[in-house]
C-alpha cells in the first residue's frame, strides 16, 4: 500500500479527486485510491526551522493506494468491436535480405 500526504487546499487535490473517481469507475482494475478518514498528522506540528513558530491548524489529508488483486490478464477487444479481416498476399511478404558479411564473403571468392 502506498501513502500520500497532501494539504487540503493544494492544487493537486482536484486532480487527485478525479483520479479517485476513475479508480472507482474502473472497478479497481488498476488498483484503488481512496482518502483515509484517519488523521495523517496532528493539528499542531513543531516547525523544522529553529526559532520559528509551531505550525498550527495543520490540515493534511491521507490518500491510500491499494494495489489490484492478482488476476490473469486476458487481452481481448471490448464487446461490439468489429475486427477487420486479416489478408496477407504473396506481394506483402518481402524477400529475405542477405547479410553484409555474406555479401562480402561471396564477392571475395
Amino acid at each position: 500500500m502506498v501513502y500520500l500526504f497532501m494539504g487540503m487546499w493544494n492544487f493537486w487535490i482536484f486532480i487527485l479527486h478525479y483520479l479517485i473517481m476513475i479508480c472507482l469507475l474502473s472497478g479497481g482494475m488498476n488498483g484503488y485510491m481512496y482518502i483515509s478518514d484517519k488523521p495523517a498528522c496532528s493539528a499542531e506540528v513543531s516547525s523544522p526551522i529553529k526559532d520559528t513558530k509551531m505550525i498550527t491548524r495543520n490540515k493534511v489529508i491521507s490518500v491510500l493506494y491499494k494495489c489490484p488483486p492478482l488476476h490473469p490478464q486476458i487481452p481481448r477487444p471490448p464487446e461490439g468491436v468489429a475486427m477487420p479481416q486479416v489478408l496477407i498476399h504473396k506481394k506483402d511478404v518481402k524477400p529475405t535480405r542477405v547479410l553484409w558479411s555474406e555479401k562480402s564473403a561471396a564477392s571475395a571468392r
